[in-house]
């Protein structure tokens, strides 16, 4: 998808077929409908470049699971590593 956005015309007519079209395929509206309200020409690399994820726990088969897919690419930071305890 990111690919498309950054060779479609940069126009509301765009903005306004796009919009349609996710809101025939997307369930999560409110993403969509955000986007809608807040997008403007001058946020579009920080629209492209958002890492997005999904809370899996609506779907999940064990109804107490937090679980979360994240996107191809998504950055982690490591904040330390430890060596393992060979004693357990």
């Amino acid at each position: 998808m990111v690919e498309a956005l950054i060779h479609i015309p940069q126009n509301e007519e765009s903005k306004l077929e796009m919009l349609e079209e996710c809101r025939l395929e997307y369930t999560d509206q409110r993403d969509i409908d955000n986007f809608e309200r807040h997008y403007n020409t001058a946020m579009s690399s920080q629209w492209i470049n958002s890492k997005p994820y999904a809370d899996m726990k609506h779907v999940s088969v064990i109804y107490d699971e937090s679980e979360v897919l994240f996107s191809i690419g998504t950055p982690f930071q490591v904040i330390s590593i430890e060596p393992l305890d060979n004693d357990t």
